[in-house]
Order: C-alpha cells, then sequence, then structure tokens
C-alpha cells in the first residue's frame, strides 16, 4: 500500500484543494459574464434619450468564492445630471461596497459567533484559503445591519398589528454587566428579555427542551423605560386575552412588568432566590431546609415565617441584616414566591407540558460570551448594533439583515429601465454554461503526467449510464 501511494504520489486534500482552486476560478468567470451580459442587455433596454453612455468602468466584488472583476456602463443621467451604473441599480450593488449580499452574511453571522472581529476575519482566511476582508469591513457590516434593524423595531413598535393569539406568554428576564470605552460611564448593564409560548422536545424521544417561538429583547437605556419599548411584543401577538408570566429576579425594574400588560403573572425566578437562602441561611441547615421545602410547595406564608424566625435566631449581624432585607422585600408580593403553575390553575388554565423557569439565565450567557467574558470593551452605539444582530441571530434571521444592508432606496422605476427579471432571468439561462460542462485541465494530462488523475476524474464527471 505505502508503495502504491508513492506511485500515485497525491493525495484527497491535494486533489480537494485543487478541485476547489479550479471549480473558484470557473465560478468567478461564469459570474463575471453574466454580469456583462446583463449590462448589454441593459444598454439595450435603457431609456435612451434619458441615459447617455460615459465609458465602461472595471468593479470588483468579493463573493463567497473571491473576488470577481466585471466591467459595466457609466451613463449620465440627463435630467439630473448625475453619473450612475444601471447595472449597479438594477442588481441592489450599494456604491462604494465591496463585499457582496451573499457574503455579507456569512460575515455577519461569523462576527456573532466569534470572539472578536479580528477572530471573524481569521475564520474567513481558513475557510476560503485567503484573506477576503479586515476585521473593520466586518465589523462596518455588523453595524450597518444591528442599525437597520433597530430602525425596523422602532417601526414594529410603532405599529404593532400583532395577530397571533396564545393562552400563556413567558418572559423571562435578566441583566449583566458590560465595559464600556470612550463614554462617561465605565460600565453599563444589558437588559434582556425572551419572550416565549413555552417548551417542546428537541426531538420525540429527546429528553432535552428547547422555547417555543422565542423572542429577543435587548435595552441599554434607562431601567426605568425598559417596558416602554415592550410593544414589540404587540408587533406579533395580541395580547388582549393573554396570561403574561414575567420570571425574573427581585429588581425593581423587573417586577414593573406586571403594569404593563392587561394580565400579568410576576415570579422570582426560581435560581436567584434558591441562592439568595444558601447564602443567608449558611449558619442555620435546618432553616435552609424548611425555606426550600416552602419554596417547593409554593407556600409562601411558611416561607415568610421561616425567614422570620432565621432572622431572629442569627448572630451574624451581616447575615441578619440580609435576611431582613430579604423577609422585608418578599412580604411585599409574597405570591411571587409561589410556582407560576400553581397560580395557573388556580385560574383555570391547563398547565400541562410546562416547566419550570429559568431559560433567562442560559441565554444571558450566549449574549456574554460575545461581548463581555473575554475582556471587551464597548462604545455605546457597537454595543447596541452587536445586541440587535445578537437577537436576529438567535431568531434566525440576521443573514436576512445582513444581505439587505447592499440594497439601494432608489431601485429604478419602469419608467427608468423597462424589462423584467423573468425575461433577464430567461435569458441568462439560455446563455450561462452548465456547471456539468466545466471543463477541467487536468483531464488533458495523460494517466502518467497527472499520476493516474486524470484517469479518475475522467470517470467522476463523466459516468456511464447503467446497464438496464
Amino acid at each position: 500500500m505505502e508503495k502504491l501511494r508513492a506511485e500515485i504520489g497525491v493525495s484527497f486534500r491535494e486533489i480537494e484543494q485543487n478541485l476547489w482552486n479550479h471549480l473558484r476560478d470557473q465560478y468567478c468567470r461564469v459570474l463575471r459574464e453574466n454580469l456583462e451580459f446583463l449590462d448589454d442587455q441593459i444598454f439595450k433596454k435603457r431609456d435612451k434619450q434619458r441615459y447617455r453612455v460615459r465609458e465602461r468602468v472595471t468593479r470588483e466584488v468579493e463573493t463567497l468564492v473571491g473576488p470577481v472583476s466585471f466591467k459595466r456602463r457609466a451613463y449620465i443621467d440627463t435630467e439630473t445630471g448625475q453619473t450612475v451604473y444601471l447595472l449597479d441599480e438594477v442588481l441592489d450593488l450599494a456604491a462604494r461596497r465591496r463585499v457582496a449580499p451573499g457574503l455579507a452574511a456569512v460575515l455577519a453571522e461569523l462576527a456573532v459567533l466569534s470572539p472578536s472581529y479580528r477572530e471573524a476575519r481569521n475564520a474567513t482566511a481558513e475557510l476560503f484559503g485567503e484573506r477576503l476582508v479586515s476585521h473593520e469591513t466586518i465589523r462596518q457590516i455588523l453595524r450597518s445591519a444591528g442599525k437597520q434593524l433597530q430602525a425596523q423595531q422602532k417601526t414594529r413598535q410603532h405599529n404593532p398589528a400583532g395577530k397571533r393569539k396564545v393562552k400563556v406568554l413567558f418572559l423571562e428576564v435578566d441583566g449583566f454587566w458590560v465595559s464600556l470605552q470612550r463614554e462617561k460611564k465605565r460600565r453599563l448593564e444589558v437588559r434582556v428579555l425572551v419572550a416565549h409560548e413555552g417548551w417542546r422536545s428537541r426531538h420525540p424521544r429527546s429528553r432535552e427542551f428547547e422555547l417555543i417561538n422565542p423572542l429577543h429583547f435587548t435595552w441599554v437605556g434607562d431601567p426605568g423605560e425598559f417596558w416602554e419599548p415592550s410593544a414589540f411584543l404587540e408587533a406579533h401577538y395580541d395580547l388582549e386575552h393573554t396570561v403574561i408570566v414575567i420570571n425574573g429576579d427581585r429588581a425593581f425594574w423587573i417586577r414593573q412588568g406586571v403594569e404593563w400588560f392587561p394580565q400579568a403573572l410576576y415570579q422570582v425566578d426560581r435560581f436567584h432566590l434558591i441562592r439568595d437562602l444558601k447564602q443567608l441561611l449558611r449558619n442555620q441547615p435546618e432553616q435552609l431546609k424548611a425555606a426550600r421545602e416552602a419554596v417547593r410547595k409554593s407556600e409562601a406564608t411558611t416561607l415568610l415565617a421561616v425567614l422570620a424566625t432565621a432572622a431572629q435566631g442569627e448572630k451574624d449581624r451581616k447575615l441578619r441584616d440580609g435576611l431582613k432585607a430579604l423577609l422585608a422585600d418578599l412580604a411585599e408580593i409574597p405570591e411571587s414566591t409561589r410556582d407560576y403553575r400553581v397560580r395557573l390553575k388556580e385560574m383555570g388554565l391547563d398547565t400541562d407540558g410546562y416547566r419550570g423557569l429559568g431559560a433567562g439565565e442560559s441565554q444571558i450567557d450566549r449574549y456574554s460570551n460575545r461581548v463581555k467574558k473575554r475582556g471587551q470593551s464597548w462604545s455605546l452605539e457597537g454595543l447596541s448594533c452587536m445586541l440587535s444582530s445578537l437577537n436576529a441571530r438567535f431568531a434566525g434571521y440576521l443573514k436576512e439583515a445582513a444581505q439587505a444592508i447592499e440594497s439601494r432606496l432608489d431601485l429604478l422605476s419602469d419608467t427608468r429601465f423597462q424589462t423584467s427579471a423573468a425575461q433577464v432571468l430567461k435569458t441568462l439561462s439560455a446563455k450561462t454554461e452548465p456547471a456539468f460542462q466545466v471543463h477541467l485541465p487536468i483531464l488533458d494530462h495523460g494517466r502518467t503526467t497527472s499520476r493516474g488523475c486524470s484517469i479518475m476524474l475522467r470517470k467522476l464527471s463523466h459516468p456511464r449510464p447503467a446497464l438496464t
């Protein structure tokens, strides 16, 4: 076998890399020919009285398989006196953009999944075999996508028209701190809201669960105004008869959520509550056991009684003060310590399939992994754009947003360019060489020169029909 490998002298990786490079070259060539052919079609169908040819100008665009250079005509618009490129406008290629929409979508995904913009740049170089763009280009793509997403969200908030109806909608709310740069404040709390309709198994036999129709919302402004933009929920749901279950720690800005919805329940997050009980009752194991049992059974009165007794018997002043503060806080919202499922049943609602709340904590990790845990610091604008992009990524529409940033608002009207997309597509299809007809140069070499690769690839590219 070793002798045979030595005689062949080629590895699978080399074949794969060479074929990939060749197909990339062919792709770029065909794309360039298509673009220049389409430019010819526009030249024939344009409004000749309005658009006069000035010159041909070369443009280069970075695509998913490398740079593509093509020539297209520059026209003088006789009505405005401006120079226009009709091909760019027809294809929604923004001026001075070197990144094609497909590549922009990939770069946006890498920007939110990688630890930094530089790591995203390195990942593209590793993936495509060469450095396509700089880390600053990737940052600008995500910045543009984030701004567009923010504008879309504001539009939806001002024009809520949600029609989806659900009996119960869950809002899991939490926050985390990030470092800022070039801002008066050195740190800022990012507040996160995850809305969902419940849980379902990842697959029929799975013991793991996922959220149903999750929506993500982040806020970096005044905490007292956190719930004002919650109108974004009304862009998706008709909440008139929906019971809202809000889960979060005991922060006052989270509790305020019950005031914004017709029917809302607030539940103190069990993870945070049990954590506080363990901390404050660490010197009283029996009281800790009783308190946890009261939480498990949703016995608010019992829990308050246990805390009162524990506060009187605690000798450590700091722990005693902490127990008194916790008791006073929970005494204002005793119902929030009870399991929401018990309270929903008391309202006559079916809670079959409902699980314990606490998804907010895991969702926070998804955000903090990108914006906090590697020592990053942010400008306020950069942080807002990254958070909006993360929201879109978790909801599954970041790629569409990144592709759309290349779109132009001043598209050609029917009076400026008289042709249809169907006609162009039909013509292009007729002119474009089918992918399986692309010639591989290695096929021109003999068995000896190619070390057997030409025979193998010829069989792969021209398979014989099966005998019947």
